[in-house]
């Protein structure tokens, strides 16, 4: 009987310890969207990565913006890009920096 209680107490630590591990782990993940990026000089992978609902075909059309009409001088000025309408862009409006 002994065993049995071990074995559950130690059944309890671990899954207690499984759900602190894997809080800390979303947690986590949720920071690495937070990351701020600079759309005047990511690429569009960093772009894709950084900015949540923007894949990467939409990270690839913000880039060749930038190259061709210079840098983007307020982040209302994304709205130019195919793929960004208002909703998105309030969505994200906090992870876009315009300069470092």
């Amino acid at each position: 009987m002994k065993f049995s209680t071990i074995n559950f107490s130690s059944f309890a630590v671990s899954a207690f310890l499984k759900s602190v591990l894997a809080a800390s782990l979303l947690a986590f993940s949720v920071m690495a969207w937070a990351v701020p990026v600079n759309v005047n000089k990511a690429d569009s992978a960093l772009i894709a990565d950084s900015l949540k609902g923007i894949g990467l075909k939409t990270a690839e059309k913000i880039v060749k913006y930038r190259e061709k009409n210079g840098a983007f001088k307020k982040v209302d000025d994304l709205l130019s890009i195919r793929g960004i309408g208002e909703k998105k862009l309030e969505k994200i409006r906090k992870d876009i920096k315009l300069k470092d």
